[in-house]
């Protein structure tokens, strides 16, 4: 109930239990559910999310396209673009797809915006 949006339908192509749901928007933030193992749920975790959790992205970003992309068998990066065109990503990290932060893997989503991008 309440629901405003529904992001990146196709969720993940891994059939079986490392699979996520899409992205829900509410008035009050967005929603994820499913496998989460490397963090692709954003809730700061790796618990499994057998209902749907709030997403920990700033409150003042709305989302406009969200996707994933994968540089190893069933471990996924999920991009997102906001309507002001900041990007945040979260998920797998260990091939360094986000950045080299000291985890292996972004348990929440976070600014990767370019610097030419916010001119």
């Amino acid at each position: 109930t309440g629901v405003i949006d529904i992001f990146q339908l196709s969720a993940s192509p891994q059939w079986g239990y490392e699979t996520t749901s899409p992205i829900v928007q509410k008035s009050d933030g967005y929603y994820c559910c499913g496998w989460n193992g490397i963090g692709l749920v954003g809730n700061t975790s790796t618990t499994q999310a057998n209902s749907y959790v709030k997403i920990n992205i700033p409150s003042n970003v709305t989302l406009k396209y969200v996707g994933q992309f994968s540089t190893y068998i069933n471990r996924f990066t999920r991009v997102a673009v906001t309507t002001d065109n900041k990007i945040y990503t979260w998920g797998y990290n260990a091939n360094f797809n986000i950045d080299g932060v000291t985890t292996p893997n972004c348990l929440m989503p976070i600014d990767v915006t370019p610097n030419c991008i916010n001119k």
